[in-house]
């Protein structure tokens, strides 16, 4: 009896030896498979596409200070691209969705973030300026998740130093089932602010350029 045991414990052992890796291998695979993107520029939006899951997500959108159109700083969310509904601005501290500033007659500062007070006062050392850009941000009904990076901002760092933070003014279309708007400002359906620096932000320390 004794005997039968160990060899049922043995083949036990080894065969959980050999489906861990196999089950291992199988869960990655099917992780990226679940998580992988299909990154793409259509200008002047940065996204990308899961044909997994069949969905797609929001990164980034990009403003030209040389932009003297109006219409630029309303940033409306695509529904769709192509046949995949937008679920998602952002996905994750890796990639999150926020408004990138460009110029063509200066070095942009990347990796530029507020500190902990919110400020960029850190950075305002010397000759530097600091400009609001307010932009209105449309959210449609097919937006499930959010990952905003209210801390990135866009820098010019030779000659006069220039720093520009893009606030929103939000607008939610009243059929998203996750979130609403009221006041230019974006709330989950458990009423929790959604982290963007909005329309009525203004940095504690640093006063704007005149």
């Amino acid at each position: 009896m004794g005997k039968k045991i160990l060899v049922a414990a043995a083949i036990v052992a080894v065969g959980a030896i050999i489906a861990v890796p196999i089950f291992s291998r199988l869960y990655t695979n099917l992780f990226f498979k679940l998580h992988r993107y299909q990154f793409a520029i259509e200008p002047p939006f940065y996204y990308g596409t899961r044909d997994f899951i069949k969905q797609a997500s929001v990164f980034r959108y990009t403003w030209s200070l040389e932009s003297k159109d109006p219409e630029e700083l309303e940033i409306t969310i695509p529904d769709y691209i192509g046949d995949y509904p937008v679920r998602q601005l952002g996905d994750g501290v890796n990639f999150p969705f926020f408004i990138d500033v460009k110029g063509r007659d200066f070095v942009p500062v990347t990796g530029v973030r507020l500190d902990e007070n919110r400020s960029v006062a850190w950075y305002m050392k010397g000759d530097c300026e600091l400009y609001y850009l307010d932009f209105t941000l449309n959210i449609g009904p097919t937006i499930e998740v959010i990952f905003p990076d209210p801390g990135i901002i866009s820098g010019r760092s030779w000659g006069k130093k220039q720093i520009y933070c893009p606030r929103v003014y939000v607008n939610c279309d009243p059929d998203n089932l996750w979130y609403y708007s009221e006041n230019g400002k974006l709330y989950d359906k458990k009423g929790k602010l959604v982290d963007f620096l909005y329309w009525d932000w203004v940095d504690p320390i640093a006063a704007p350029a005149a």
